[in-house]
């Protein structure tokens, strides 16, 4: 008697399903290659981000605490932090000094001199602190410098931003660098950012045990190109 021999082999079931099994692997492997190439990129957008808020950062903290602010720093006064010796009757006073209103008068407007005549005192008694313009003394002319606001400052270019709360933008805009050119602060693109968007909001807020009326609050947003916001906050206070 002849023996037959068994051809071994796949059956079309087992191939059908073979192929199955292949098919689902291959497109889980093609769906987590895709996934990692398209955020590949997350990292060095990420960094380029936090490139953005550290120039606009380094930037505005260069800045006055306020456009009031004497150059070479110190405080203001508000209605919390008494900065300037209060008016005085009969008191000699020089061009460029300030005097605070005594405190029943005090209106948060800063005034200093801008002339004086004859002896250059003050008057026996305290002049009504006009807001705008100026007011005469005795001997001294005294000129309203405004109160401490947030914004840039009559329509101010970039350039001439001179105190932190003139970066107040919260509608937003494309990132801008300081010019190489003259040194300070300019109007160009930085090149390689197209697609990112800056806010910056500049508020009064308590902070530390610190009045609202002495604290600017800087938030800044960064908004990528990929959906990504980064935020950073930054407290000045006034000195």
């Amino acid at each position: 008697m002849r023996a037959h021999s068994r051809q071994g082999g796949f059956t079309f079931i087992e191939l059908v399903m073979f192929i199955v099994i292949v098919g689902v692997a291959v497109t889980a492997i093609t769906l987590l290659f895709v996934q990692n190439v398209r955020y590949s990129a997350d990292p060095l957008i990420r960094q380029k981000s936090l490139a953005v808020a550290k120039a606009y950062m380094d930037e505005i903290v260069r800045k006055k605490w306020d456009e009031l602010t004497p150059e070479g720093g110190g405080c203001i006064d508000t209605a919390t932090l008494n900065c300037e010796a209060d008016w005085q009757a009969n008191t000699v006073y020089q061009v460029g000094q300030r005097a605070r209103p005594t405190l029943g008068n005090f209106n948060d407007h800063i005034y200093e001199v801008t002339a004086t005549t004859g002896s250059g005192k003050s008057g026996g008694t305290e002049p009504t602190w006009p807001i705008g313009g100026t007011v005469s003394d005795g001997n001294v002319t005294w000129q309203d410098m405004g109160a401490p606001t947030i914004g840039a400052d009559g329509g101010e270019l970039r350039s001439q931003y001179d105190d932190l709360d003139d970066y107040h933008n919260p509608a937003g805009e494309a990132p801008q660098y300081p010019d190489p050119g003259d040194l300070v602060d300019g109007e160009r693109p930085m090149p390689g950012y197209n697609g990112f968007t800056v806010y910056v909001s500049v508020s009064n807020a308590a902070w530390e045990g610190i009045g609202s009326a002495d604290v600017k609050k800087i938030d800044l947003q960064v908004d990528a190109p990929n959906g990504e916001s980064l935020t950073f906050t930054l407290y000045r206070v006034n000195y």
